[in-house]
């Protein structure tokens, strides 16, 4: 993974974990479009958009 694509995608972590302490789940959704435009990612239809994004995040050791 590359650093800005790194460094984009802890941007997009915090942001969306700021909008769910918010209780604003339509940025939530929008920040997980993001999470996965970034990370070039496309979730499979048996999986949750939801899952998918969660696993990008977690996989950035924060």
């Amino acid at each position: 993974m590359e650093i800005e694509q790194e460094r984009l995608l802890m941007l997009a972590k915090h942001l969306r974990e700021a909008a769910e302490a918010a209780g604003r789940t339509d940025v939530v959704a929008k920040v997980d479009d993001l999470v996965l435009m970034i990370a070039d990612a496309e979730p499979p239809a048996a999986q949750g958009k939801t899952n998918v994004v969660l696993r990008i995040l977690d996989g950035l050791g924060l």
